[in-house]
């Protein structure tokens, strides 16, 4: 499962704005802490991360942001537009990584396709 669609599935289960993670009392922690249950789309994508990169998911949903609000950041949409417009954000940032994945795998083939013709 990719990054974006675990962080997802993370805000699906518990969601908070103005800190990485919470929690059960709604206490600040950070997204590691195995005490957290609630998180903001950026503390989500950590979580789900873990030590692993990341700067490419948080792309897609920059990228997603600004489509959804133009010249909006990742926590102006989790923070200022709610639960719902980010699930939305995620939606849109998965639909792109998938897009460009597909698009990235097509390009692959025809240079194979294309190579082994050449040898042939």
């Amino acid at each position: 499962m990719s990054i974006l669609k675990e962080a997802k599935a993370l805000i699906e289960k518990g969601w908070c704005r103005g800190w990485f993670a919470r929690d059960k009392e709604g206490r600040n922690v950070v997204p590691d802490d195995p005490a957290a249950v609630n998180f903001c789309a950026l503390g989500a994508v950590e979580k789900a991360a873990g030590s692993h990169y990341y700067g490419h998911s948080l792309e897609y949903l920059h990228r997603a942001a600004d489509k959804i609000t133009p010249g909006a950041s990742i926590p102006m949409i989790n923070d200022y537009c709610g639960k719902e417009k980010t699930l939305e954000m995620f939606d849109l940032a998965i639909c792109m990584e998938e897009c460009d994945n597909e698009a990235s795998s097509a390009s692959q083939e025809c240079e194979a396709s294309s190579a082994s013709q050449e040898r042939g």
